[in-house]
């Protein structure tokens, strides 16, 4: 699978619409039909009449709140992360390494066929950053502590990994899934306690809410998936884009700074490129993995 992103004739489409976006709107639209089917299936299974037109209403009415909600943060996500980090958006260049920023991030978007985001610094965790909806609406944010630590190279690695984010517009379909995953458990949950109530079980309604409970940390586990997958789709296209030895290095060193100079804050934590956590609930793989996974792809190079 990771493989199969790196393919050239996997981007059909430019601009705002391409493949990827396609089949994750195409999975959440599966996701929800199937949903709908099970419930009228169970309706019909235990003889209930349920109204369609309700369930088509509750269902989509769901699903655009949830998703409406997570699309408007989104599109405040880098106002909010440039007001809250003080992050400076390097427009002109003051010194060499503002210009080199600009210069290896303008390169790499060449590359990976996006538009050219917003450069920004920050004096904060050493931690690097992507944020907004694609590249032209893009922010990618760096520590100033960084140049402390990395070579020209490493940040060369670290910049590829957040175009990668650009390119795919991670943040978009992060949003999308949790959406549509929280409005699929809402859903499934209120028919259930239709039904319920049409089959005279109120005992059962006290059932629901851990039930709900439940799907929620379902759905909370799967988002969770889907973010360390991203990481490591976004490690592949770094070393796509020839910067796998750099990324490597960065990583490397990475795996040496304590967590508490390196954690940004809870809201932005899915964001950086790395979070120090190795479980199901967290939002990105461990630094060793990821690693073995970038030795594999340099062996193929």
């Amino acid at each position: 699978m990771l493989l199969w992103f790196n393919n050239p004739s996997y981007n059909v489409f430019v601009g705002v619409f391409n493949m990827n976006f396609f089949f994750f709107l195409l999975f959440n639209t599966a996701l929800a039909a199937s949903v709908g089917l099970s419930i009228l299936c169970l309706a019909n299974f235990l003889k209930i009449e349920l109204d369609f037109q309700y369930l088509i209403f509750l269902l989509l009415g769901s699903l655009l709140f949830s998703t409406s909600v997570g699309l408007i943060n989104l599109l405040f996500s880098k106002k909010w992360a440039i007001k809250n980090f003080g992050i400076r958006i390097v427009e002109k260049p003051t010194n060499e390494v503002e210009l080199f920023l600009l210069k290896k991030v303008e390169e790499l978007s060449q590359k990976a066929g996006i538009k050219t985001p917003k450069v920004g610094v920050y004096e904060g965790p050493i931690n690097a950053f992507a944020t907004g909806l694609s590249g032209k609406r893009g922010l990618i944010a760096l520590s100033v502590y960084l140049f402390d630590i990395m070579t020209p190279g490493e940040i060369e690695g670290i910049l590829a990994h957040e175009i990668a984010h650009l390119k795919f517009r991670d943040n978009l379909t992060a949003t999308l899934l949790w959406g549509t995953l929280n409005a699929l458990s809402f859903t499934f949950t209120r028919f259930l306690a239709l039904i319920f109530l049409l089959r005279d079980k109120e005992f059962l309604v006290f059932l629901l809410r851990p039930i709900e409970w439940l799907l929620q940390s379902v759905a909370f586990l799967v988002a969770m998936f889907y973010s360390r997958w991203r990481e490591y789709r976004a490690d592949a296209y770094a070393a796509k884009l020839g910067k796998a030895y750099e990324l490597y290095g960065a990583l490397k060193k990475f795996q040496t700074i304590e967590r508490e100079y390196t954690s940004l804050p809870r809201g932005m934590r899915a964001f950086g490129i790395v979070g120090f956590f190795g479980n199901l609930f967290s939002t990105h793989p461990p630094l060793d993995k990821r690693l073995k996974r970038i030795e594999r792809l340099m062996g193929r190079l």
